[in-house]
């Protein structure tokens, strides 16, 4: 019986440990992080896919028309057609 003990007593210790080094700054942060992006509306979300659209527009460099690649994503697109559930889409081959 007194070996069981010490073998749970030193399980938790070992567990507690790791403890150690957790900021409650950044547990609060996360989980703070965690319930806004629960909350989101879909207006919210809208303008952030436009801006992390914008920002890759602005520094990546997208295929010309006449490349193969955008030649293919063209036919896949025409499948997929320009407007899922009310939303404007366009498609474009980052390079």
């Amino acid at each position: 019986m007194k070996i069981r003990a010490l073998l749970v007593a030193m399980s938790v210790a070992t567990v507690l440990t790791g403890c150690q080094n957790m900021d409650s700054n950044g547990l609060l942060s996360s989980g703070a992080e965690a319930f806004q992006a629960y909350s989101l509306s879909d207006a919210q979300v809208k303008t952030l896919s436009d801006q992390a659209c914008q920002e890759m527009d602005s520094k990546a460099t997208i295929a010309p028309a006449n490349s193969e690649y955008a030649k293919r994503l063209t036919t896949i697109a025409n499948a997929l057609g320009n407007n899922i559930n009310g939303q404007p889409v366009n498609y474009k081959v980052y390079m």
